[in-house]
């Protein structure tokens, strides 16, 4: 279920079937090329499409991913070291090197499995459900600036996931959360519910709804708490859900009819 005033949501995977990447036409900028003045404006994903996708050349967050970088360049570099020993037991460091290096080891394992579960999610929601996944990578508020949302895993009791939404204040509506102005958060609970991409999808179309029509979502949460109404209560079918009375938990049940759809049209064409 949901909580307003808090969202959690990240774009991070390629939609694997947008209809167009780009100017096919010519040779565009990416829009971001003032951040990285190291790489030409005009090179697509840091020249290395295998590893990084960048469907809008806007930013995508995945909470983890700053974390599992340095994860991983630390886990082989202690690699690196342990090698250069040979298997060599008795040598001055040895022992020292090793512990380095399992620590490492446990410290990447610590954060690729919700590094990866955020990724495979993401990956999901811009197969089955595209629409969305775009209006999350683009997401602005009201007044047309760009809002982050931010994808991370959590364990929620008794919900499958939430969307964090908070502003500053209600005059001047800039949306706030753990990782900086203009951002929100997705939270995902993949012990309570296995398919991620899918609760992505409720959540990810609760956070559009209340990034865009944030006072009026608030002022529907002042009669119907959790971002639904009465008749939005049955999370073990969405499609009873299509008349929820809250606009926010519509839209997220929309949306996550949409998925459920494409998930069973995509197993019926195999």
């Amino acid at each position: 279920m949901h909580k307003t005033l808090r969202v959690i949501s990240i774009p991070y995977a390629l939609p694997q079937f947008l209809p167009i990447w780009g100017d096919l036409e010519g040779w565009s900028r990416d829009p971001m090329f003032e951040k990285y003045p190291s790489i030409s404006p005009y090179t697509y994903c840091a020249n290395n499409p295998v590893k990084y996708v960048d469907p809008t050349g806007e930013e995508l967050i995945n909470s983890y991913q700053e974390g599992w970088d340095k994860a991983k360049q630390k886990l082989a570099e202690a690699k690196q070291a342990f090698d250069a020993f040979g298997g060599n037991r008795k040598a001055d460091g040895y022992k020292e090197t090793k512990k380095n290096f399992n620590q490492a080891k446990k410290e990447f394992r610590k954060i690729d499995r919700p590094y990866q579960l955020v990724k495979e999610a993401m990956s999901d929601l811009a197969k089955y459900n595209p629409g969305l996944y775009v209006q999350l990578d683009e997401l602005e508020d009201e007044n047309e600036n760009p809002v982050n949302v931010y994808v991370e895993m959590a364990n929620l009791s008794g919900l499958y996931g939430q969307s964090i939404v908070a502003v500053d204040n209600l005059v001047n509506r800039k949306f706030q959360s753990k990782y900086g102005e203009n951002s929100v958060v997705i939270q995902l609970n993949h012990v309570l519910f296995g398919d991620d991409g899918q609760t992505l999808a409720h959540e990810g179309g609760h956070t559009v709804y209340d990034v865009k029509k944030f006072l009026k979502s608030l002022q529907y949460s002042q009669t119907y708490t959790g971002g639904h109404g009465p008749s939005g209560q049955d999370t073990l079918n969405p499609y009873n859900n299509t008349n929820d009375e809250h606009p926010s938990g519509r839209n997220a049940w929309n949306n996550e009819i949409i998925y459920l759809n494409n998930v069973r049209r995509a197993k019926n064409e195999r």
